[in-house]
């Protein structure tokens, strides 16, 4: 049975699974995620931006106050939980945070079932006034501490280690880690440590494939 779903739904089914194992948790188990952790928080605020961005287009008039709010919750996040997340940035459903505090993400495309730990910074470099910036595919699990910079791609169902910074391209199904960061496994199945896989998203969802 195929079933219309906005990426903030899958987002969120991924929040209950790797928190609780489920996909439909106690209430209880879901106010204390609605209410406090800030990485849930980050993830809702950015997916609440797009919405604002795609109100703006239609009617900008009607979108000022949801714009006001968006700026209120993201100097929220900045200046208390130090995270940043551009407007700009494109993340696919199944964007999920273990712990929201310290990460930069830039205005760049990121595929499905992003997983991005604290500490982390994907950035921006600069060659002779160029700008330049990484592409991250789908299924990447992005450790604490990594630092991933440059006019870079970063492949389909790729893990990066914590603490690995990564300035050159990095192919599908790799295992990176080091500074500077380098190919430890080729063929590597991160399914164990996505814990998560989402359905096929391409406008319509089917049916759910969760391992287990």
């Amino acid at each position: 049975m195929k079933k219309n779903k906005m990426p903030f739904r899958i987002d969120l089914e991924k929040f209950y699974y790797q928190k609780y194992g489920t996909l439909k948790p106690k209430f209880k188990y879901k106010l204390n995620m609605w209410m406090f952790d800030f990485g849930f928080h980050a993830v809702a605020v950015y997916r609440f931006g797009q919405f604002t961005a795609r109100l703006k287009k239609r009617n900008k008039f009607l979108s000022v106050p949801f714009r006001i709010l968006r700026n209120i919750l993201n100097y929220h996040l900045l200046y208390f939980h130090f995270i940043f997340i551009s407007g700009r940035a494109k993340i696919g459903p199944g964007f999920y945070m273990p712990r929201g505090r310290n990460i930069i993400i830039p205005g760049i495309n990121i595929g499905e079932n992003f997983t991005i730990h604290h500490n982390v910074t994907i950035g921006t470099r600069y060659i002779r006034d160029i700008k330049s910036t990484p592409t991250i595919g789908n299924n990447v699990w992005v450790g604490i501490g990594s630092i991933i910079t440059g006019k870079i791609s970063i492949g389909n169902n790729v893990t990066i280690s914590s603490g690995c910074v990564i300035s050159k391209d990095v192919p599908d199904g790799c295992l990176v880690a080091g500074n500077p960061g380098r190919i430890i496994l080729r063929d590597h199945d991160n399914s164990s440590w996505m814990r998560y896989e989402i359905p096929e998203f391409q406008n319509k969802v089917e049916s759910k494939n969760v391992k287990h």
